[in-house]
């Protein structure tokens, strides 16, 4: 799957589950008063972009993939690291840290072989899962 389509359903498929997974909390909570007659194709979809679009700005999944986020991050870092061979100080280290400078050789490393290639478009594909999952969280913690 191309980058540029994980990305438009980033911001569509969040907001259907949104969609989806809401439905039956504020049907509960307002029962008859919210009543729709038949899933319109054109509202879902226009409501799904607009709650994913909101979803997307805000940066929601941030919130719910930070914690892994942080030790992959160290765990490629580290892995440079190795691959370099030489000690490298805790200053060295901070410095590559800051503003993750360590990343430009990361995806240099990852663009130049067909194979890293691959494995970097499984990598997205399932970071794709996570903001699905990101909004269940969110709707479980809002509503209980």
């Amino acid at each position: 799957m191309e980058q540029t389509t994980l990305k438009y359903l980033r911001v569509l498929i969040p907001g259907i589950t949104f969609y989806l997974g809401a439905f039956p909390f504020v049907k509960y909570y307002f029962g008859d008063t919210y009543h729709i007659e038949s899933l319109d194709f054109a509202f879902v979809t226009v409501f799904s972009l607009l709650a994913g679009a909101i979803y997307y700005q805000i940066n929601l999944q941030y919130l719910a993939i930070q914690p892994s986020r942080y030790f992959i991050s160290d765990n490629i870092l580290n892995r440079l690291i190795a691959i370099y061979g030489k000690a490298v100080t805790p200053s060295q280290k901070e410095f590559l840290k800051k503003d993750r400078k360590y990343m430009h050789v990361f995806y240099r490393l990852t663009d130049s072989d067909e194979s890293l290639k691959k494995k970097t478009n499984n990598v997205y594909f399932n970071g794709f899962f996570g903001h699905p999952a990101s909004i269940c969280l969110f709707l479980v913690l809002s509503f209980g």
